[in-house]
């Protein structure tokens, strides 16, 4: 899968690269004040927020599939739902690391926070742009 595709999500996966990117700006706003200059627990905190809200919206696909169906889903069915929704967590590599740049020192530590909040600013709008020239 190219940078692209992972970064703005592809046709079947741009609703969890959405839901991501806002988890990650969520999770960075909510500890950029309290951890600006502990960037590697900053970084953790959106890690693990970024994944506990995947893990629990791979289940919830999960349980209304088996509702759907009426039966407990096949391993192969399951591993769709997770590779499909792992949009989510990917959302979170360029931003975790501006963070991480910032925790090696490369980068002022503000700065770092800065830039992870701008890429998923940027990441929100190219990928309602690329959604709206896709329905023009």
């Amino acid at each position: 899968m190219e940078l692209k595709s992972l970064v703005l999500g592809t046709r079947e996966r741009i609703a969890g690269a959405v839901y991501g990117t806002i988890v990650v700006l969520a999770a960075l706003a909510a500890g950029a004040t309290a951890y600006q200059y502990d960037l590697w627990r900053l970084g953790a905190i959106v890690s693990a927020s970024v994944l506990i809200l995947w893990i629990a919206h791979a289940y919830a696909h999960a349980l209304g599939e088996n509702l759907r169906l009426g039966r407990r889903l096949t391993r192969a069915e399951l591993t769709t739902i997770t590779g499909r929704e792992l949009a989510i967590p990917l959302a979170s590599v360029l931003p975790l690391a501006m963070l991480a740049l910032g925790a090696l020192r490369l980068v002022r530590d503000v700065t770092a926070i800065w830039l992870a909040l701008a890429i998923g600013v940027a990441t929100l709008a190219v990928q309602g742009f690329a959604t709206r020239a896709s329905s023009d």
